[in-house]
């Protein structure tokens, strides 16, 4: 693809989504238009800025850009400013069946490396773990050593044998992004399995400053503090649980903790230990309306999410009011709770002058679900 083609592309994608296409990103189109590697099939930047893939009820800040043989979405999280957006992984998580007898699930987003150049590097490391470095079988995209030289990985380290193993495939992940929340998290919980909860918080905090917004990270340092008997600090962790976004949670048999623990939804566990434990949690905090939410068991509550959300707006916490009409958009299924939760959402941001993240909710909302 010609460079003047790209680079107008990426001025639409700059405008649309306020999205600063990486450099590395941007080399990978001047040579491929629809790139295909390890399973992993791009779009081309026409469907990117087209929107192709967006869906009624997805978070109006992920920008989709490929998928795997497994039908999961790769994008951005597309943060205003942000020079190199994490990438993220949209999947639905099984929970079992309705009471009707339908299929129950959750949409999630989950951090798979914190910039573009790093998601390269896992591409690699992916295709040779799961492989079981075979012979690389014949691709309209870049091979090996073409990914290899994106992501700056140096000619002996894409030969050598480092990833025998999922523990050896975090550790080398870090190397190169020593920001991946999930290979944090992951090295956490085998420190904890270890009964090292020392060294488990340190890959705890690692992570939840690299994404403070992945409810995962807070509940896994709850798990590791409430190990250690201090349950101060453990209540105060599923407290920020519960306050970040449901779809940036995923549920607890993604993680090995080395020990029984309850199966279920992050921030539904979060909230229930909270309960359990109410005496170290401040009482003014319990005034909090995600408190009654939980108390009374409706975080999966759409309308209680959206009455929420109004109640932050009306006193001018529009980050939280924000959160929680992204909560309720998140839980809507039908078409009146989207057109519920689109409406919060639109009136909120042009509210703020936002109106690009209106247009998007706009856009979003005629799409097929």
């Amino acid at each position: 693809m010609n460079a003047r083609t790209v680079r107008s592309y990426n001025q639409k994608l700059q405008e649309r989504y306020d999205l600063a296409v990486p450099p590395v990103m941007t080399e990978l189109y001047y040579q491929w238009e629809s790139p295909c590697f390890g399973g992993v099939e791009f779009f081309s930047l026409e469907e990117i800025v087209g929107g192709y893939l967006r869906w009624c009820g997805m978070l109006p800040r992920f920008v989709p850009f490929a998928m795997d043989s497994f039908e999961r979405v790769y994008g951005f999280l597309a943060r205003r400013g942000a020079p190199d957006p994490p990438i993220l992984r949209y999947e639905k998580l099984p929970l079992g069946l309705e009471a009707s007898g339908k299929p129950l699930w959750m949409g999630c987003y989950q951090p798979i490396t914190s910039k573009f150049q790093s998601f390269l590097h896992w591409l690699l490391l992916v295709d040779r773990y799961e492989d079981d470095f075979e012979e690389e079988s014949e691709t309209t995209g870049p091979n090996r050593n073409d990914m290899a030289a994106l992501a700056k990985l140096p000619h002996y380290q894409l030969n050598q044998t480092v990833v025998r193993n999922q523990q050896e495939f975090d550790s080398e992940m870090l190397r190169w992004d020593a920001q991946n929340v999930a290979s944090l998290c992951r090295l956490g919980c085998v420190a904890l399995g270890n009964s090292n909860p020392e060294r488990a918080l340190d890959f705890f905090y690692r992570a939840s400053e690299s994404a403070p917004w992945f409810g995962d990270c807070s509940y896994l340092a709850a798990e590791a503090y409430f190990v250690q008997g201090d349950y101060e600090r453990a209540a105060r962790f599923w407290w920020h649980t519960i306050h970040t976004l449901f779809p940036f949670n995923t549920t607890s048999d993604n993680w090995d903790l080395g020990f029984e623990h309850p199966d279920g939804v992050i921030p539904l566990l979060a909230a229930q230990k909270l309960m359990d434990h109410a005496e170290y949690i401040e009482p003014a905090l319990q005034a909090d309306p995600l408190w009654m939410l939980a108390e009374e068991k409706l975080l999966r509550n759409l309308y209680a999410r959206l009455n929420v959300g109004r109640f932050f707006q009306k006193y001018g916490e529009m980050a939280d009011a924000e959160r929680e009409y992204l909560n309720a958009l998140s839980l809507a299924r039908k078409r009146r709770e989207l057109k519920s939760a689109y409406d919060a959402l639109i009136k909120l941001y042009e509210s703020q002058s936002q109106f690009n993240d209106a247009q998007i909710c706009m856009d979003d909302y005629l799409r097929d679900g």
